[in-house]
């Protein structure tokens, strides 16, 4: 027979996936106009017969992920900076080839903060940071990764580990994830463009700014991805 409390805890988490969900579906299809603030917490409260606590920490946990902004007195917004491209795992498809990974700067991270306003995290010393460069078959660098995973959600950092494969990695730690988001831009090359792709004054680099969340609602990766422009293609994402 299941307890009374048991019963009760189900019922929350339902109403608490169905809140999310509901409001994931608004955002995705564009349902609200970006300029136009989303459901209230009293509307979601009423709508699914709640309590507004439970609905300010659905839109919460939205908020921490980057897929709304919070306005003050206002309410909250579709974040504009997200999209929902469908995109495909690259690692399988360079999986024999190549790669090279070192330890990196949390000034990168801050870096990408300053450009990235939806990400949200408390200390920058909470992530340790590595870059991982991917080769063709004709050993030419192809794209590299800036990547900063949160260091309390692993045992320890094995970057031979992470050479091979970071969702094996993830997976090996029992993380389990929820969702990605991306941010593409293109900017004018930096140093390191120039010298890991081969990048002139003229061109502009294909960037894809993003994190990687957990069903926890943890931010478990932060991360710059730089290609050679040939290599760039919008159904590419998650590389492992």
């Amino acid at each position: 027979m299941i307890k009374e409390s048991v019963k009760n805890e189900m019922s929350d988490q339902h109403i608490n996936k169905t809140i999310e969900q509901y409001l994931l579906e608004i955002i995705q299809n564009e349902k609200v106009d970006l300029s136009k603030p989303l459901p209230s917490e009293n509307f979601l409260a009423t709508k699914f017969k709640t309590s507004r606590q439970t609905a300010r920490i659905e839109l919460s946990k939205l908020l921490h992920k980057g897929f709304i902004k919070a306005k003050k007195g206002s309410g909250y917004y579709i974040n504009p900076h997200i999209n929902w491209v469908t995109m495909t795992s690259i690692g399988k498809k360079y999986k024999h080839n190549q790669k090279e990974v070192s330890e990196i700067d949390l000034s990168i991270l801050k870096n990408i903060i300053e450009k990235n306003n939806y990400i949200l995290i408390d200390n920058i010393e909470d992530y340790y940071g590595y870059r991982k460069i991917f080769y063709n078959d004709i050993n030419e660098s192809i794209l590299y990764i800036n990547s900063f995973i949160l260091k309390s959600k692993f045992k320890t950092i094995n970057l031979d580990h992470i050479k091979n494969s970071l969702i094996d990695f993830i997976d090996f730690n029992n993380i389990e994830l929820d969702n990605q988001i991306n941010n593409i831009k293109l900017e004018i090359p930096n140093e390191v463009d120039k010298t890991i792709l081969n990048y002139n004054d003229i061109q502009k680099v294909p960037v894809v700014y993003g994190i990687v969340c957990s069903k926890d609602n943890d931010i478990i990766e932060i991360f710059e991805r730089h290609y050679r422009q040939e290599y760039f293609e919008l159904s590419f994402s998650k590389i492992v």
